[in-house]
C-alpha cells in the first residue's frame, strides 16, 4: 500500500489526501437509495436556506435504506466481509419488523425521553425497573437467533434468560464500557437499543422542533449522549449543510463546518481522502486534539448510508490512524470504536 500527501482544494484549511492502491470508492454505481427524511427543508424569505438544528427521520424508512445498502455492500464485498455485511442487512430488518409489531407506547417513550432530559446514562437498576426493554429484547432474540452461530448463541439467549443479566449488559453499552460487555452479544444487544431509543429520540425531537431549542455543535448525541458514526454532507435543497448522526438512537443534529466537535478548534483541521477530484468520502482531523471523523459526502454520492458505508471503508481508518489521531465517533457495528 503507498500513501502520498498532497495539499489542494483552498475551500479547507490544507485538504490532505490520500493515495490507496487497494481502495476504489467509485467501483459501485448502485441505484439511487429513497431518503428516509420525513420532509423538505424550510426556506427564509428571499429564497434562503433554513438551517434546522435537527432532521427529523422517518426510522422505517432509515432501516429500509439501510439494509438496502447493506445488501449492495456485501455483493460487492464477497468473501471479504461479505458474510458479515448480510447478517447486518438481516438484523436491521429485524429492528423495521419490530418497530411495526411492537413500537413503544408513549409511558415507555416517555421514560426513556426522561433519561434524555436528565443528561445521565440508566443505571442497571433503573434498566431493570423497566420491563418492556427486556420484552422488547426477547422478541428481537426470538428473531436474531437463527442467523447467529452456535458457540454464540448462548451468549444473547442468557440476555433473555436474565433481566438482571441483560440490564447490566445493557448498561455497559450505553456507558460506553464496551470491554465489559459479552463482545458476542454486544453489536446485536446495540441493536435493541438503538431501536428503542430511537423512536424516544423521534418523539423528543419534535419537541426541539416546537420550543425552537437551539442545539450546540459537538461531539455527543445532545438526547442521549452517545457519540456520533460519522458526519454528512446533505444535497439537495439542503445541499452543503453538514449534520451529524447519533450511533445509537440515530438523531442528527446540524454541525458547524470547519470547528472541531471535540475541542471547538478551527485552526488546526485537515481534511484527508482517497485521490480522487471531488471525494466523496472524507476524513476530517484535528491536529490541536489528535482525533478525526469521517465525512459522507451525499452531495457527490448520495446513497451512502453512515453506519453501512463508514464500516465499508475503515481502511481509512487504519491510514489516518497511522498518522497519530484517534477516531472521536463510534460505529454501532465495530463496537470496539472508537480507538
Amino acid at each position: 500500500m503507498v500513501l502520498t500527501m498532497l495539499f489542494c482544494d483552498p475551500f479547507y484549511f490544507g485538504t490532505i489526501f490520500l493515495m490507496c492502491a487497494s481502495q476504489n470508492q467509485n467501483a459501485a454505481k448502485p441505484q439511487h437509495l429513497p431518503s428516509d427524511l420525513k420532509e423538505g427543508p424550510a426556506f427564509l424569505q428571499g429564497g434562503v436556506k433554513k438551517i434546522s438544528p435537527l432532521l427529523l427521520t422517518d426510522l422505517s424508512k432509515l432501516y429500509d435504506r439501510r439494509a438496502k445498502r447493506l445488501h449492495l455492500l456485501s455483493q460487492e464485498a464477497k468473501e471479504d466481509g461479505g458474510e458479515y455485511l448480510k447478517f447486518l442487512e438481516k438484523m436491521v430488518l429485524i429492528q423495521k419488523e419490530l418497530l411495526a409489531q411492537y413500537p413503544l407506547d408513549k409511558e415507555d417513550i416517555s421514560k426513556i425521553k426522561s433519561w434524555f432530559e436528565a443528561k445521565k446514562d440508566p443505571s442497571p437498576e433503573d434498566l431493570e425497573k423497566e420491563p418492556f426493554l427486556h420484552k422488547i429484547y426477547k422478541a428481537f432474540f426470538q428473531k436474531i437467533s437463527p442467523l447467529i452461530q452456535e458457540e454464540h448463541l448462548s451468549s444473547l439467549k442468557k440476555l433473555s434468560d436474565n433481566a438482571a443479566y441483560f440490564a447490566q449488559q445493557s448498561a455497559y453499552l450505553l456507558t460506553g464500557n464496551f470491554a465489559q460487555c459479552d463482545a458476542a452479544a454486544a453489536v446485536p444487544l446495540w441493536a435493541c437499543l438503538s431501536l428503542c431509543w430511537a423512536q424516544a429520540a423521534t418523539d423528543y425531537a419534535k419537541e426541539f422542533e416546537e420550543e425552537k431549542t437551539i442545539v450546540t455543535s459537538q461531539a455527543h448525541c445532545p438526547f442521549c449522549g452517545t457519540p456520533a458514526v460519522a458526519d454528512m454532507v446533505l444535497t439537495g435543497q439542503q445541499e452543503g449543510l453538514r449534520y451529524e448522526q447519533c450511533a445509537l438512537c440515530e438523531t442528527r443534529w446540524h454541525k458547524v463546518r470547519s470547528i472541531c466537535p471535540e475541542c471547538l478548534g478551527s485552526e488546526h483541521l485537515d481534511y484527508w481522502s482517497i485521490e480522487e477530484k471531488m471525494p466523496s468520502i472524507e476524513i476530517e482531523s484535528c491536529a490541536d486534539c489528535k482525533t478525526y471523523s469521517k465525512i459522507f459526502r451525499l452531495d457527490r454520492n448520495p446513497n451512502y448510508e453512515l453506519c453501512s458505508d463508514d464500516l465499508a471503508s475503515v481502511v481509512l481508518d487504519a491510514l489516518v490512524e497511522e498518522k497519530g489521531f484517534s477516531r472521536r465517533t463510534l460505529n454501532p457495528f465495530v463496537l470496539s470504536f472508537p480507538t
